[in-house]
């Protein structure tokens, strides 16, 4: 029998995860599968990926796009147990326009358009908003002029958004200048112990990996929710997966 949020009180199992488009499909199927998550935040994700781990794993999904890349349409993706409503896409680098034309020769360009993907989930005990974002790249972390201009554009979007679950790869290191100005409105919820959210198996640059601290991916919460178990998983993509249980207050 397929599982619904009605089987579950005020706690919603949440992943999210950079799959790098179409390099780790089967692996991140099997472990979506086992995580048996109610909902599930992709980033560098295709729409036609979205639409086939929608279908595998019989969840309803929505799709924010960046851009295309090799004739496909690249961007942020949700997927549900529940209905997906009052569906956001946020911009605040270019515009939706943009973003339908933006031919991306890399996902690494700081120049292709960001966008807060969010959607709002009503369960029988809880309603919930969640986001995802996929945050300006910069190189191993340092910062950028785009970096700064476009970190301002995101905390507005964010502010019109009340209360939230944000997820996603910010590209920005925590401890780090950017990372900085997020947490100073909103709670980190990775825990402390945890140095890099990348997986160096499986990462191009997997050297200075190894070497830096680079916890770029992250799961931050206004005050209405609260994050429980939060885990990072390798193995799965060159980002390590994000895997939390999220209570409403």
């Amino acid at each position: 029998m397929k599982r619904s949020f009605s089987d579950y009180t005020r706690l919603m199992k949440l992943v999210s995860i950079n799959i790098e488009r179409d390099k780790h499909w089967p692996k991140v199927e099997k472990f979506l599968k086992k995580e048996a998550p109610e909902v599930v935040c992709l980033q560098e994700v295709h729409e036609l990926s979205l639409r086939y781990f929608a279908k595998k794993l019989e969840m309803n999904y929505v799709f924010g796009q960046m851009g295309q890349l090799a004739g496909k349409k690249s961007g942020l993706g949700i997927l549900c147990l529940l209905p997906l409503n009052d569906i956001r896409r946020l911009y605040y680098h270019h515009d939706k326009e943009v973003a339908s034309r933006y031919i991306l020769k890399t996902e690494k360009a700081p120049s292709f358009p960001r966008l807060v993907l969010a959607a709002r989930i009503k369960s029988r005990n809880a309603h919930y908003l969640v986001a995802t974002t996929h945050f300006t790249w910069s190189a191993l972390g340092k910062v950028t002029k785009t970096q700064r201009k476009d970190i301002e554009n995101f905390l507005k979007v964010l502010s019109s958004m009340n209360e939230f679950v944000l997820c996603g790869d910010f590209n920005a290191p925590r401890g780090g200048e950017i990372f900085k100005k997020i947490a100073a409105q909103y709670k980190d919820n990775i825990p402390k112990k945890y140095r890099t959210s990348i997986d160096a198996n499986f990462h191009r640059a997997a050297e200075r990996v190894r070497a830096g601290n680079l916890m770029v991916d992250g799961l931050f919460t206004t005050s209405q929710y609260e994050c429980q178990n939060v885990r990072l998983v390798d193995g799965v993509s060159d980002h390590m997966a994000i895997v939390a249980e999220v209570v409403k207050r």
